[in-house]
């Protein structure tokens, strides 16, 4: 992965090049950092780094045995929802604290699922898409504060780009979802 200045000048790698496979991710909402998946660590596995730009460091946050890695940054940048792949079409979700470390599990479940997510508007709201509840993905906002945490969906028959939907309601450029059926 290399950083360069958008007049194509200062040229830089930030990994180490020709060992490992690097995927970029997403850069913080402050643009401080970005993160990127990685088997630096092992082979065998896509870890999840936070990359600082400006130090030119790396820091592994998230050890996988398969492949992973960060979907989204909350808004302020101390959180990241991990993405860890189970099996072929079959995924979790975690909340990670990306100081600490520390994994929150979001979707627990049985059997396969696919499922994606971003942030709302704080780090206690997460929109997902999932097909937990069938062959359709729905549409689902979690709330942290609320124990156990439910999985509500917001609108069962949904038909559309929801991982366009997603990116907008975490950027909060949208107030209501209006889908044709």
């Amino acid at each position: 992965i290399y950083l360069v200045h958008p007049d194509g000048t200062g040229i830089r790698r930030l990994t180490d090049g020709g060992k490992e496979n690097n995927r970029l991710g997403g850069w913080s909402p402050d643009g401080r950092f970005f993160t990127l998946g990685s088997n630096r660590r092992a082979p065998e596995g896509i870890d999840a780094y936070v990359c600082d730009p400006d130090a030119g460091t790396l820091r592994l946050v998230s050890e996988n045995r398969g492949i992973g890695g960060f979907t989204d940054i909350s808004r302020d940048g101390g959180h990241a929802i991990l993405s860890r792949t189970v099996s072929r079409g079959n995924n979790d979700l975690f909340r990670v604290d990306l100081q600490t470390g520390s994994e929150t599990l979001l979707t627990p479940h049985e059997g396969p699922a696919n499922l994606s997510g971003a942030f709302g508007a704080d780090v206690r709201t997460i929109y997902l898409a999932s097909d937990l509840a069938g062959d359709l993905r729905v549409f689902v906002r979690l709330d942290l504060d609320a124990r156990p945490i439910p999985l509500d969906a917001l609108d069962q028959r949904i038909r559309a780009d929801v991982a366009a939907i997603q990116r907008e309601l975490a950027e909060g450029g949208l107030r209501c979802v209006t889908i044709a059926i």
